[in-house]
């Protein structure tokens, strides 16, 4: 099975300009199931949709143990627009949720280098366990003290010396 990870020469943090794309598409994705909601076509409880979710994973699991990228793809994308359903239905902007997110993993990540930099490391030289355990550590500092900003200005993601 090939692996297709992510570009090396790709920039861990792109900008949110990268993503100004995205909106259309949702929003175009919204207004199909807008519609098919309008004809009849739609399920009856926010658990029906979180059932249709667990299935599309289950269906990606398999396109990715048999390695088709076009099936990968697909399976994704039905991922995608269940999700975007589900914000329909809760009233939750899913670029707001994402951005969220993006906000939170990103005070993570820098909080993450400043824990190995404080051990005098850089995180590809932490093993997968290492950085498991040094995740976890830091998503339980930022819980209890949200506001914490990272110490170590050689951290911050997108500087020049990366």
């Amino acid at each position: 099975m090939k692996d297709f990870g992510p570009d090396p020469g790709s920039p861990l943090f792109p900008s949110p300009d990268a993503r100004a794309g995205f909106g259309a598409l949702w929003e175009a994705a919204q207004q199909i199931q807008e519609a098919a909601s309008r004809a009849g076509f739609d399920w009856k409880t926010r658990s029906g949709i979180l059932d249709k979710l667990a299935e599309e994973l289950a269906e990606l699991r398999v396109a990715d143990q048999e390695g088709s990228r076009t099936a990968l793809m697909e399976e994704l994308g039905d991922i995608l627009f269940v999700l975007i359903h589900y914000a329909w239905w809760t009233g939750i902007a899913l670029d707001q949720a994402l951005d969220a997110t993006r906000l939170k993993f990103r005070k993570r990540f820098d909080a993450l280098q400043d824990a190995a930099a404080i051990q005098g490391r850089k995180l590809f030289e932490l093993s997968p366990s290492e950085l498991d355990s040094l995740w976890q550590e830091v998503k339980r500092k930022l819980a209890v003290t949200p506001d914490i900003q990272p110490q170590n200005p050689k951290s911050q993601t997108g500087r020049a010396d990366d």
